[in-house]
């Protein structure tokens, strides 16, 4: 019995040390366009086709399907984004992101 209750325990732990390294939505800078920075985001946990969604992006900072491009006028400090993401089968996950853009000559 304490066999099949310690093969339970670590088949949980690994269950969820996947579970949490898939459902996070990550953020790639991938080349820079006409002087703007674009930053592309993915989700390997999701289930299918993932849709994005961002909230509070300041003027200057235009967000498109699954990037959001920052443009050369936007100013410089931090900004707190919000990004949601929703699959095919429904899940639904955010993450809080500290933008902090400066100033370069």
């Amino acid at each position: 019995m304490k066999a099949f209750f310690l093969l339970c325990l670590i088949l949980a732990l690994v269950l969820a040390e996947k579970s949490s390294n898939d459902m996070d939505i990550n953020i790639d800078k991938t080349y820079d366009l006409n002087n703007q920075d674009i930053y592309v985001f993915s989700w390997k946990g999701a289930n299918g086709y993932a849709k994005f969604a961002v909230e509070g992006l300041p003027s200057g900072i235009r967000f498109d399907t699954d990037r959001i491009i920052v443009s050369n006028d936007v100013p410089a400090g931090n900004y707190i984004i919000k990004i949601t993401a929703t699959d095919s089968a429904g899940n639904t996950i955010s993450r809080l992101v500290n933008l902090g853009l400066v100033t370069t000559l």
